[in-house]
């Protein structure tokens, strides 16, 4: 992979920001990205994150061990952590956990980052904000943050409910491009990207980089569980099969701000969650915990994007960002 691929400007200022080889961040994937993944992608000059949502065992000790691991055995100026700001407005001691850490980076979201930009900065991190709608991303904007995630709603996982990638993005790049000021902050598209020809339609929007999710999901690196990532595998059309609810979170007994993408299936489906009752409710949850514990995918939650119809096979991270970099100059070249 080369260092300086033919499709970016050599004076692109994100890659000497952020230290990049390209200009590809992993996503922050609660139950997936771990310290192997983050550092993997660490070591193929792309920017990885650990991810602390979802799963109950993401204490404060376990984070402590993920960074030290992922520093450990990839390349610290490239990993980072993501955390929502509500659990960190709960956890100070997390907070200045996070601040001492030795690690490049901390992606916020589900909320204002303005209470914990000037913190991090202030101990040498860079601060990634996601956002779903342009009003969002102008407070990131007044917050100070350094790289804005703009995150379309076909992305897998907790999303937005209102703008898609290709709505979203020149939205957030005119903006940032109509402030006059020397310290504006970077741009990167979330949301289904998963492949040279996604990538490349991101970079024209407007987007100085791109987040892959789903599609880091799927490699060995990734610690998502395997029958998880088989059920991405199969799924022949992620337009519709896939949903976006707050179903996903209710059916495991859990609350969030923001609705979740999954897959659909025999229990996670558009047609039989509408108007349920109270009562319909208790059973489904019941059916869902019950399936989680017997490792029934078919009626589990299972986060993905709506990319994943296109993706075909689980690959090492190394595979999947030089392919990509290899379509991306490949589709440059066709278009020339």
């Amino acid at each position: 992979m080369s260092t300086s691929p033919k499709y970016l400007n050599r004076s692109n200022a994100l890659l000497s920001a952020l230290d990049l080889k390209a200009p590809i961040i992993g996503a922050p994937l609660g139950g997936a990205s771990e310290y192997e993944l983050a550092a993997a992608l660490s070591r193929c000059g792309c920017f990885g994150f650990i991810g602390t949502g979802g799963p109950s065992y993401t204490t404060q000790s376990w984070i402590e061990e993920q960074i030290e691991l992922a520093t450990s055995h990839g390349d610290i100026r490239r990993i980072g952590v993501g955390i929502g700001v509500s659990r960190l407005a709960k956890e100070d001691k997390l907070l200045q956990s996070i601040i001492a850490a030795k690690l490049a980076a901390v992606w916020l979201s589900f909320g204002d980052p303005s209470p914990y930009t000037m913190p991090l900065q202030n101990a040498g991190k860079l601060v990634f904000s996601q956002v779903n709608n342009l009003a969002e991303a102008e407070l990131a904007i007044a917050a100070g943050v350094d790289v804005i995630v703009a995150q379309g709603l076909e992305a897998g996982g907790h999303t937005g409910d209102t703008s898609t990638v290709f709505s979203l993005v020149p939205m957030i790049r005119d903006c940032i491009d109509s402030l006059e000021s020397p310290e504006l902050p970077f741009l990167a598209a979330a949301g289904s990207i998963v492949d040279g020809r996604t990538m490349l339609a991101a970079l024209t929007l407007g987007a100085d980089a791109v987040v892959l999710g789903t599609r880091l999901a799927l490699s060995p690196e990734s610690v998502y569980k395997q029958r998880y990532q088989q059920a991405v595998l199969s799924t022949s059309d992620a337009g519709k099969g896939t949903m976006l609810s707050e179903y996903a979170d209710r059916l495991r007994g859990k609350s969030h701000s923001h609705k979740g993408r999954c897959l659909t299936n025999e229990l996670f489906n558009p047609n039989k969650l509408s108007g349920l009752t109270p009562e319909e409710i208790s059973k489904s949850t019941e059916t869902c915990l019950r399936a989680i514990e017997n490792e029934e995918a078919s009626k589990e939650v299972i986060w993905s994007g709506q990319g994943a119809s296109t993706i075909t096979e689980i690959l090492p991270v190394a595979t999947i960002i030089e392919r990509t970099l290899t379509e991306v100059e490949q589709l440059k070249q066709s278009l020339s």
